[in-house]
């Protein structure tokens, strides 16, 4: 058959003319109208925030810092925490973060509920534009920007205020460098360096340093890869490192004097700091949705780790996102030698994006990381870089998957759409794998029947969990409707795409690549 040349970006340090902002408004406008509708009972129905931190920690604070803007006071010192309290050392208060305007101004307390849905589409927005100056078509960094807002991971988040705005600032950050890195001024290094900031400002210190390594990867992470100047990108680095902490240091000095007199100053113990890894008995979640009881019944409880309510209550990103994760990785294929992919090579070796296989690298670096101590890849980044010992938590480390997944699953359906035929093959190789895995599952569900949940939930606590059956059942038919629902999509997604192959849809571009 006839195959379609490929019109991917041409490799290089980045997009020349990156499009402009001002014909980007009506897609902008429609990520923040999509957040609004996935959070319509919080903004209009009187539902609020409540779960985990967001009632007993986030929404308490808040209410103090808008009592004492209300009556014109600086919330530096609150006396009413046991014989006194240095409130604005500790980031969750957000006496100084510029956003929380949304919240302290108004009298109305919903608007704490505005104030953390604003982040989402926040970060959606300024991963659409990244996505876009790197001359992604249009859906797919609707897709990237989607992913970020409302995989499990994010949306679950919600309930820990200050991870989600660590989370939100990420890519406001990418996007802010990525401008550096096209025009190599001081000014651009300088918003950088505000992104950073802004971000210091209102989340927890490990966030910011995920920031840091981000940035640090950013030129490698792109199209193209690679700085035009190593070390000239190590220096800029070293310049935003350095104005930032002058900025953000009214938040981190007091901060450090408030942990200097903490018994974390010791250092904490290895079962502090791994108390919440993510559970290797809940990585399917990555794939289906795992449902709970409700939050009202006896059962809820029961459904978690030892009665224990988990640091994130769902991961979840689903088959097809994750297949078109990993697809990204057919972008390091060899384009054929004869110009078949693009005629301006012909005769000569086309060059080789390793771009997206080491996206696709990070994200799974982030979620073995967030196995903990249940993998040893934690302890040996934690024995070379002894620092890292201040942090808890592991599951953190989830935001680096989550990011990965969504920028690599947005350049594999860049590349699918532009009639890249590696892509699309491998894809369409993950779709049969990913279809047989299903159905094995299924067949899996039917013979052995409770006897799945019951070993799921006995991985999870130290006892097995036969108090409460209808957790088992409802576990076993959900699964067994999600999986159903997966096997459908999938065989449908892969029929499409022989149809296609084939030219029975008269699709352009997939209509003439032999799949």
């Amino acid at each position: 058959m006839t195959e379609v040349p490929d019109k991917s970006p041409a490799t290089g340090a980045g997009p020349k003319n990156p499009p402009s902002r001002r014909s980007h408004l009506l897609w902008i406008c429609l990520i923040w109208l999509f957040a609004g509708l996935y959070f319509w009972p919080a903004l209009f129905e009187g539902k609020s925030f409540y779960f985990r931190d967001a009632s007993s920690m986030y929404y308490p604070h808040h209410s103090l810092v808008l009592r004492a803007w209300q009556a014109g006071e600086l919330p530096l010192w609150e006396p009413r925490f046991g014989l006194g309290y240095p409130f604005h050392a500790d980031p969750h208060s957000l006496t100084l973060y510029p956003l929380s305007l949304l919240w302290h101004l108004p009298l109305d307390p919903r608007w704490f509920d505005c104030f953390i849905i604003f982040h989402l589409p926040l970060a959606g927005t300024a991963l659409f534009l990244l996505l876009r100056r790197w001359a992604l078509s249009i859906p797919a960094a609707l897709l990237g920007a989607a992913t970020l807002m409302f995989s499990g991971h994010t949306v679950g988040i919600t309930m820990m205020a200050m991870m989600l705005r660590g989370t939100c600032w990420i890519p406001v950050v990418l996007l802010a460098h990525d401008r550096y890195l096209d025009s190599g001024t001081w000014r651009a290094a300088s918003l950088t360096c505000l992104a950073i900031s802004l971000q210091a400002s209102g989340s927890d210190p490990q966030y910011v340093l995920f920031s840091g390594v981000l940035l640090l990867l950013l030129p490698w992470l792109r199209p193209g890869g690679g700085p035009s100047s190593a070390v000239h990108h190590f220096l800029s680095l070293v310049f935003c490192s350095v104005l930032a902490s002058g900025v953000a240091a009214y938040q981190y000095l007091p901060l450090a004097q408030l942990a200097s007199l903490s018994s974390r100053s010791e250092g904490l113990e290895q079962s502090e700091r791994t108390a919440f890894d993510v559970p290797l008995a809940t990585l399917p979640n990555l794939v289906v949705p795992v449902p709970f009881p409700d939050p009202a019944t006896p059962a809820y409880l029961s459904s978690f780790p030892e009665g224990k309510i988990p640091f994130l209550p769902d991961i979840y990103l689903g088959f097809p996102l994750l297949v078109l994760a990993l697809a990204a990785m057919a972008l390091a294929a060899r384009p054929r030698r004869d110009g078949g992919e693009d005629p301006s090579l012909k005769g000569r070796d086309p060059p080789r994006d390793w771009s997206a296989v080491r996206t696709v690298c990070l994200g799974l670096f982030g979620a073995v990381m967030a196995l903990g101590s249940q993998a040893p890849l934690l302890g040996w980044i934690e024995t070379l870089l002894p620092p890292l010992t201040a942090f808890r938590y592991p599951g953190k480390y989830l935001v680096v998957t989550v990011l990965a997944v969504a920028i690599a699953a947005a350049r594999s359906l860049d590349a699918i759409t532009r009639g890249n035929r590696s892509v699309l093959r491998f894809c369409c190789r993950l779709l049969e794998l990913s279809a047989a895995l299903c159905a094995a599952s299924l067949v899996s569900l039917s013979v052995l029947g409770l006897g799945v949940p019951g070993a799921y939930l006995s991985q999870l606590r130290e006892q097995p969990p036969p108090k409460f059956p209808e957790i088992l059942q409802g576990l076993l038919d959900t699964w067994t409707t999600d999986l159903t629902f997966a096997l459908i999509l999938i065989v449908t997604i892969r029929l499409l795409y022989w149809l296609g192959a084939t030219g029975k849809l008269g699709w352009q571009g997939v209509a003439r690549i032999s799949v």
